[in-house]
């Protein structure tokens, strides 16, 4: 079952590594046997986390911009209040 990593660096006591790491040779390096499962393809779920994120953050910009504009006008209402005399 083959599959590449991206290129890295592995050290483990006095040996490095240093390359763009297939599966094979990897486990070879670090002493293991080769998984008889499909080489991962990658962090998938990193997108979601990141889409989450942008969505989250947009959540975050339209209440900071709403509550700034409450206080806005009720600080103008209040100001108002006290600058205009009442008849």
């Amino acid at each position: 079952m083959g599959g590449t990593l991206r290129t890295r660096y592995y050290q483990t006591g006095s040996q490095m590594m240093l390359t763009d790491v297939k599966r094979e040779p990897l486990c070879r390096f670090l002493g293991k046997d080769v998984p008889d499962v499909p080489f991962p393809s990658g962090n998938q779920a990193g997108m979601e986390f990141e889409m989450n994120m942008e969505t989250a953050l947009q959540d975050a910009v339209k209440n900071a911009v709403r509550n700034i504009g409450i206080t806005l006008a009720s600080l103008t209402i209040v100001g108002l209040a006290f600058w205009v005399p009442l008849f």
